[in-house]
């Protein structure tokens, strides 16, 4: 049976990315201490003849059909850590759980992140509108990074510096804007979460967003309750 091949990303401070991992579980050691920090965030839409209070409109049932948006948001350090991209290599079904098994690693690339290149995004709504927000910071450990829509191949993975980018966005009104991960080849990096404690207090805002006005963003109310 031909061998499988599929690219990990695994982000570490400088020096301790390994030239040549003695197996996964080198790895995901390494990638589980380098990031400890990540903030939860959900987005719900808000009705547009909505004139309650910001406590009523969240135990509205409005807020109880689901966030349209529920990301983790990793603490990533861009000016202390770097990215190691792998090749792995294995024999047998693309299963989950098969990199565990990988018979071969391979460095393709170790790079500091702030040599990588820069690309901003949208991460809050870009329509019109009022929306609410439920944010909580939390202690995470994550797994190394995988491409979620790209399947494992035969061939080796063709690699390439050039395909990496950095995503930026305003996080609501902040004055600078924030890392929220990176993507290859316009494809986003995952990396899966092994675990995830919440704060026990949670932010809620209330805001809209209007594209003709100066300021898009704008704060209508804010308050903190228990996760």
């Amino acid at each position: 049976m031909d061998a499988l091949h599929s690219p990990c990303f695994v982000l570490a401070p400088a020096g301790e990315l390994p030239l040549e991992p003695a197996g996964w579980e080198e790895l995901t050691q390494l990638q589980a201490r380098s990031i400890s920090a990540a903030e939860r965030l959900r987005m719900f839409r808000v009705p547009q003849d909505w004139s309650g209070s910001l406590d009523a409109l969240i135990d509205s049932a409005g807020v109880s059909e689901g966030p349209f948006c529920d990301a983790l948001v990793p603490a990533i350090g861009v000016d202390s850590l770097h990215l190691g991209v792998y090749e792995l290599r294995w024999r047998g079904g693309a299963e989950a759980g098969a990199c565990r098994q990988a018979e071969a690693i391979r460095c393709l690339d170790r790079v500091p992140l702030r040599d990588v290149a820069n690309e901003a995004c949208w991460f809050y709504p870009t329509e019109d509108g009022t929306y609410l927000s439920w944010s909580n910071r939390c202690d995470v450990r994550l797994e190394p990074g995988h491409l979620p829509d790209r399947p494992p191949t035969q061939a080796p993975v063709d690699y390439r510096h050039d395909r990496l980018r950095l995503l930026w966005s305003l996080m609501a009104d902040d004055e600078a804007m924030t890392c929220v991960g990176l993507t290859y080849n316009r494809r986003r990096i995952e990396w899966p979460v092994a675990l995830e404690n919440g704060r026990p207090i949670a932010a809620w805002t209330w805001f809209s967003v209007d594209s003709r006005a100066e300021r898009p963003y704008r704060e209508i109310s804010r308050c903190q309750r228990p996760r």
